[in-house]
Formats: C-alpha cells, structure tokens, sequence
C-alpha cells in the first residue's frame, strides 16, 4: 500500500539493518507480478538489490502463480518462490505434480526453486472444506523436494503462522478455519516430522538431485495427482529416490537404479529404515512398501571399501 518511493526506502532501511544475518528475502508477499503490477515489482527490485551485494532475494506469488519467464531478465532475483497453495482439488495437486516447476528447471538462467506456500497443515481445504491432514501436507513437500533440482521447501502450521489462540479465524482469513492455539499448534505432527525430513535429505548432497519422472513405470498419478509416485537421481547416477504416497507397490524401471545399489525403505513420519525387496521383471523391478502410508525408496551405489592392506 506505500507508494513505490517509500516502498524503496523502507526495503533498503530493512536490508541495511538485518543483511548481517543469514536471510532470505522475500521482497513482496502474496502477489500476483504480471503486467503493471510485475514491472512496479521490478523497479523495486533494481532500486533495493540492483547495486549492492546481497543475500538471496525471492518474491511470494499468490497460489499457483509461476513468475519466472516475467522475471528472468531481473539479476537481483535468486530464487524462484512459488505458492501450491491450501487446495485439495485435482488440479491442485495436479499443479504441484506436472505444472511448470517440473519443467521450467532446465531453463536459462537456473535458479532454485522453492514451494514457499505448501498446504498449511490444519488449514481448511479450498475444496474439500475440510481441515488439511498431515498426509497431504508431508506428501506435497515431498513433491516439491523432488519435482525440481531439490532446493528447499518451506512449511506451515495452521495456527501458529497467525499466531492465533484458537478461539476464532485468523485475522482478515475467512474460511481458513479456527485453527487451535500456536502454542499447542508447534507440535502438529507434520510439524514434529519436519526433523526427519532435514535428517533425511542433508544425509546426502541434496543439492545433486535432479526429477526422473521416467523411473516410474505406470504411474498411477496419471490417473490420480494424490497417488503421484515422484523419482528423482543425482547427477552421478549414483543415488535414486522415489517417494510413494499411498501405493502398497512401485514399479521401478531397470535403467534407473544405480549401478550395484542397497535398496531400503524410509519412513518419513518415524525416520526409521526398513529393509526393500523386489520382484525384478524383465525391464522393471516391483518393491512393495513394508506397511501402509507414505515412504521414500533409497536406491544408492553401495560404497566400496578401501582393501586391508593385511590381506
């Protein structure tokens, strides 16, 4: 609501005062930044981050608005935020699992991609009406980890990003649902399984992973977005992931398991490791999960070691 001079000023007084700190700057929030409103955004942009060495810069766009073709001539932007939003529609999920951060990735210039809006958990449901359950929740991060060179993901609690005390909707969000208090709200389990998720992908070189929506062999995403089983494989070629979930099964292809690979299972709501057998074909291999839910299929070229110089 500034006009755009105080705007200016105001983001470069904040940049001045907490640029020390390790920051992600977010320079709008939960907007849309086409036509004039995108290029206000720009010059904004040039103004505050233009000449000056800075931490990595985002914008926040409304739910399932995609700004990086608009902004790709803008150098002071690092990070390509988007929003999937609090839906639990098909296209919603759909969105997530085959819009344009699956394949806008490739293009120059390459920039990180992050879902900075995932479904709040305990949020009500655009759709549905119905508060968001953990498993939609953990199951789009793991989408976003995974439908793009994994960067990062972001989440949120509902009650706890309004700082509400649960007796009534958060302010100026109708129909978002009275959540329960923040306090109580810390430890919704999404919330709580957010430290397996950081234990799990900084295990490894995060950063190397890159989608391979190929390794899956009928997909039953393509009927269904909420089943939509996502793969993705380092450069190297020496690790491959697949997250499933709610199949009791998954269909791997040959091709993409890395050579001499150990093959678990991984239990995102526990963090806790289950041994994967297969039922290999003549171009697939079939691992049924060890329970019902969702899991993470690790698939990593085992390490040799180092020969005993004794023998």
């Amino acid at each position: 609501s500034l006009p755009e001079d105080q705007a200016i000023l105001l983001a470069r007084y904040m940049v001045a005062r907490w640029q020390a700190h390790q920051v992600l700057w977010i320079l709008p929030g939960d907007g849309h930044y086409f036509g004039a409103e995108g290029e206000k955004w720009k010059r904004i942009g040039r103004a505050v981050f233009g000449d000056i060495p800075h931490a990595p810069v985002s914008l926040h766009p409304q739910g399932r608005h995609w700004n990086a073709f608009e902004f790709k001539s803008e150098p002071w932007l690092n990070v390509i935020g988007y929003q999937s939003g609090h839906g639990d529609g098909d296209d919603h999920l759909r969105w997530l699992t085959d819009g344009p951060m699956t394949r806008d990735w490739t293009n120059t210039p390459h920039r990180p991609f992050i879902n900075l809006e995932p479904p709040y958990e305990g949020h009500t449901a655009y759709q549905s009406k119905k508060p968001i359950a953990a498993d939609l929740t953990r199951r789009t991060l793991y989408w976003s980890l995974l439908n793009a060179p994994t960067a990062g993901v972001s989440y949120g609690g509902h009650g706890v990003w309004g700082w509400d005390d649960g007796t009534r909707e958060p302010t100026d969000h109708p129909g978002a649902g009275v959540p329960m208090a923040w306090q109580k709200a810390l430890t919704l389990p999404v919330a709580e399984q957010m430290t397996n998720l950081y234990a799990f992908f900084t295990s490894f070189d995060f950063w190397r992973l890159q989608p391979l929506p190929s390794a899956i062999a009928n997909n039953p995403g393509n009927q269904s977005p909420r089943r939509y089983i996502a793969a993705a494989r380092s450069v190297k070629k020496d690790l491959t992931l697949v997250y499933v979930p709610e199949e009791r099964t998954v269909e791997v292809m040959l091709d993409a398991l890395p050579p001499s690979p150990e093959v678990r299972w991984w239990n995102p709501r526990t963090g806790e490791k289950s041994p994967a057998v297969a039922v290999v074909t003549e171009k697939t291999c079939q691992f049924p999960t060890p329970a019902e839910g969702d899991w993470i299929l690790v698939m990593q070229t085992q390490e040799k070691k180092p020969a005993d110089p004794k023998k």
